[in-house]
């Protein structure tokens, strides 16, 4: 159809319906991400999720720096939480985090845990991310389970320490006891030690790049950049057929 002033070019409410939500699609993918800030934990043992237990107060964002200083003290994390690529967590000695049953932490960022600076995974999930760092340093441990029936650890980054101490369970940096449960595509540190759990390799979810979209009611579109497992699509505004939900097929480098 060309335009003319006999002749406009017009959408109907479908269409502008539509335009709308693909323009919203492209800002969502542009946002930029929230100003980082640097979050120390101030409370004895406590909440994640309270922000009278953060400096400045306010529960910290995925994209802060957070620190928990020396402490001798249980961090309870009661919810799902996600460390950002741009964000980080130190754990200073003695500095515990105790993921409690059925919540997360995950690591996109950096974590580094100091002398008997703790990770609880108990009926609970850690999962490192493919960007994901974590750093037991000397003597940081991550415990799946420390106590309970269990937890799972997913790795699919980088996981590293140095290794000190004698060959029990309690100078090393990852202990899997009965119950526990390790998925791994990436780097596990040197010091693991497997009382009884699971140790499972599994296929890399890294270093993919966008492929064909397989739209349920049209032919497959190829769009370059995608980095979500499935998106909204409008194809109809572009003049394309098969308006609706496509699904990205991945494939490896």
């Amino acid at each position: 159809m060309h335009y003319s002033e006999n002749n406009p070019l017009t959408f109907n409410n479908t269409q502008k319906l539509l335009a709308g939500a693909l323009a919203l699609v492209f800002a969502a993918g542009m946002t930029s991400p929230a100003f980082a800030v640097s979050v120390t934990w101030t409370g004895g043992d406590g909440d994640w999720e309270d922000p009278n237990n953060w400096n400045p107060v306010g529960v910290p964002n995925q994209n802060d720096d957070i620190t928990i200083p020396p402490c001798n003290c249980n961090v309870n994390i009661n919810s799902d939480v996600i460390i950002g690529s741009e964000g980080s967590l130190t754990q200073d000695f003695t500095a515990d985090v105790f993921i409690t049953p059925t919540w997360s932490l995950t690591n996109h960022g950096a974590i580094s845990m100091g002398t008997n600076a703790d990770i609880e995974v108990n009926q609970s999930t850690f999962t490192n991310g493919c960007t994901g760092l974590v750093d037991f340093n000397a003597n940081g441990m991550m415990w799946v389970p420390f106590s309970g029936t269990g937890g799972t650890m997913i790795n699919h980054g980088t996981m590293t320490g140095t290794l000190v101490g004698g060959p029990n369970e309690f100078d090393n940096h990852l202990v899997l006891r009965t119950g526990g449960l390790v998925q791994n595509s990436g780097t596990l540190p040197v010091a693991t030690i497997n009382n009884g759990g699971t140790i499972d390799e599994i296929p890399s979810i890294c270093n993919i790049v966008a492929g064909e979209l397989l739209p349920l009611d049209s032919s497959a579109l190829m769009i370059a950049g995608l980095t979500s497992m499935s998106v909204w699509m409008i194809p109809t505004v572009l003049g394309l057929a098969g308006a609706g939900v496509y699904l990205v097929k991945f494939r490896k480098q």
